[in-house]
C-alpha cells in the first residue's frame, strides 16, 4: 500500500523486466562465446590460466560482459582474472575518455584564479539582450592572460553578461564584444565553474584586457529561435507523457536555434499513431497560445505545485519554475518564449533508440520548422517530376509502380 504506482503500472513492469532479461541473454551468450573463442591467455601457478586484465575489461566496457559474471565462470572453468591489469585497462580507458576529470575539476586553472580574484558573473539575460560589463579575466589555452588582440582566439570572462552559457541542454548564446577601440565576435558561452560565464571569441580589431568596461550583446534573432525550440522541448514533454504514461520522462535534451533533441524513458520503438498524437498534442497547445511564466520559489512550493524535476538534477533551495499556462509546469534555468504561440510549426523530424528503455524524438518549430516543410515539399515535387506526375497524385502513382515492379519481378 506504500507504493500504489507498482500495481499502476504492472504492466509496464513486466515488459521492462521481460526485456532486460532477453538482453542479458544476448549479452551471457556474447560473452561465452568471446571467451570460448580467446586464445590470449596467461598462465599462473601450477599451470592455471589467467584472463589478461585488459581483455577482462573489454568484455564490461565493450560488451556489457560484467567482471563478476567472469568470475563466476572463472571458477566453473578453471581460470581467475589479472585484477591488476584490469584495474590498469580501466585507468587507461578513464584518462583516454576524460571521465577521470569531469565537472569543477576538468576545469583550467585560468578559470579557478579568475573565480578566486574577481568573483563571478551575474547572469542579466532573462530580461535584456544587451548589458554593460567589466572583463574579469581572459583565458587562452587554460592559462590567464591579460589581453586579446586582433586576430587572436580565447575566452573572456565578464563581470555580468546577458549571453547564456550552455548548460540544461540549451546550447550557448553568440553575438559580440564592444569595447573602446576593440570588438570581438562570440561564437559560444560555456560554465567552466559553476557561476562562472565564459565568452568564447574571435577578436576583430582593437585589444581587450582585464579591467577593461565593454558592452555585451546577444544575436537576438538567434536567441528567440533558441527560445521557441526550448519551450516547444516542454510542450513535447507533456505530449509524449499524456500518448504514453507518466514513466515517460525527460533523460536529457539538446535545445539549439535550428532544432531539438529530447531522450525520454520508454522500452518500444513509437509507431507512426502515436508520433502523429504528439505532434497534434503540440500544435494544439500552440494554437491555445499559453502564456509561458516564470518564477523563483522553494523546491518544495514548486513540487506542491506538481512541477516536473528531473531525478537526476541536484536543485538548489531556491529554483526557477517554468509554467506553461498551467498546462507544463518544470523546473528549469533556461531562456523560453513569452507564450505557446511563439513556438510556431512544430514537426517531429525522427524517433529511435539510444540506449536500453531510452528514446530519442528530434524535432523541429518556428523558422526551422518553415525551412522543413520547404525542403520537404521540394523531394515531393522532384519525386512527383521524376515518376511524371503531380505532387497531389504522387501515392497513387508509387503504388502503381511498386505493383507493376512486383508483376515484373515475378
Amino acid at each position: 500500500s506504500a507504493y500504489p504506482e507498482l500495481v499502476e503500472r504492472r504492466e509496464l513492469i513486466e515488459k521492462v523486466c521481460a526485456q532486460e532479461e532477453e538482453r542479458f541473454r544476448l549479452t551471457l551468450t556474447r560473452g561465452l562465446s568471446l571467451l570460448a573463442e580467446n586464445s590470449d591467455w596467461h598462465q599462473g601457478p601450477a599451470g592455471k590460466r589467467i584472463l589478461p586484465g585488459n581483455i577482462a575489461f573489454e568484455l564490461s566496457a565493450t560488451y556489457g560482459f560484467p567482471l563478476d559474471l567472469v568470475e563466476v565462470i572463472g571458477a566453473e572453468d578453471g581460470f581467475t582474472v589479472d585484477y591488476d591489469g584490469y584495474e590498469s585497462a580501466k585507468d587507461s580507458h578513464k584518462l583516454r575518455s576524460g571521465a577521470g576529470r569531469i565537472g569543477e575539476e576538468a576545469a583550467a586553472p585560468g578559470y579557478r584564479d579568475i573565480l578566486e580574484a574577481r568573483g563571478k558573473t551575474e547572469f542579466t539575460g532573462y530580461d535584456r539582450l544587451t548589458d554593460d560589463a567589466v572583463v574579469l579575466g581572459i583565458v587562452v589555452d587554460g592559462a590567464s592572460v591579460q589581453s586579446l588582440s586582433a586576430g587572436q582566439e580565447g575566452d573572456i570572462v565578464l563581470s555580468r553578461t546577458p549571453f547564456y552559457g550552455e548548460s540544461g541542454g540549451q546550447v550557448g548564446d553568440t553575438g559580440r564584444l564592444t569595447a573602446a577601440g576593440a570588438e570581438a565576435t562570440v561564437t559560444d558561452v560555456t560554465r567552466p565553474l559553476p557561476g562562472l560565464f565564459a565568452h568564447r571569441v574571435r577578436v576583430a580589431g582593437g585589444t581587450f584586457r582585464a579591467g577593461d568596461p565593454i558592452t555585451a550583446t546577444v544575436d537576438g534573432d538567434r536567441r528567440k529561435d533558441i527560445a521557441r525550440h526550448h519551450t516547444a522541448t516542454h510542450l513535447l514533454h507533456l505530449a509524449i507523457r499524456r500518448v504514453l504514461g507518466p514513466h515517460a520522462t525527460q533523460k536529457g535534451s539538446r535545445v539549439a536555434p535550428d532544432s531539438l533533441r529530447f531522450d525520454f524513458t520508454h522500452f518500444e520503438a513509437l509507431p507512426d499513431a502515436q508520433l502523429r498524437d504528439i505532434e497534434r498534442i503540440v500544435a494544439e497547445l500552440v494554437i491555445d497560445n499559453y502564456p509561458v511564466e516564470t518564477t523563483v520559489t522553494s523546491l518544495q512550493d514548486a513540487r506542491a505545485t506538481g512541477a516536473m524535476a528531473l531525478f537526476e538534477e541536484n536543485y538548489g533551495d531556491r529554483v526557477r519554475l517554468v509554467d506553461v499556462g498551467g498546462q507544463s509546469r518544470e523546473l528549469c534555468g533556461g531562456t523560453h518564449a513569452s507564450r505557446s504561440g511563439d513556438v510556431g510549426p512544430f514537426f517531429i523530424v525522427s524517433e529511435g533508440g539510444v540506449a536500453a528503455g531510452v528514446r530519442r524524438i528530434e524535432a523541429v518549430c518556428g523558422h526551422a520548422a518553415v525551412a522543413f516543410i520547404a525542403r520537404e515539399r521540394e523531394r515531393m515535387a522532384a519525386c512527383a517530376d521524376l515518376l511524371k506526375t503531380t505532387p497531389s497524385t504522387l501515392l497513387d502513382r508509387v503504388e502503381k509502380c511498386v505493383v507493376r515492379e512486383k508483376e515484373l519481378v515475378r
